[in-house]
């Protein structure tokens, strides 16, 4: 069985390729279209995301969905 990656991990990840990227929580917040709230909730719990907006945010952030997973 493949090992779970945390939603903390999960967490971590979606930050670090946000920064990486060279964008803020606004930056980011306003290339999806949502509220800096909205993205500060999704950085920390990972769970409210839907995958639309996962697919969304890894391509504002240049990397694959699988980035956060794997």
């Amino acid at each position: 069985m493949e090992n779970l990656i945390s939603k903390t991990e999960v967490s971590r990840r979606m930050k670090m390729a946000r920064v990486k990227a060279g964008m803020t929580q606004t930056d980011m917040a306003n290339e999806l279209g949502v509220s800096i709230t909205t993205v500060r909730n999704w950085e920390k719990d990972p769970e409210t995301v839907k995958l639309i907006r996962f697919k969304q945010y890894a391509r504002a952030c240049g990397v694959p969905v699988a980035y956060f997973f794997t």
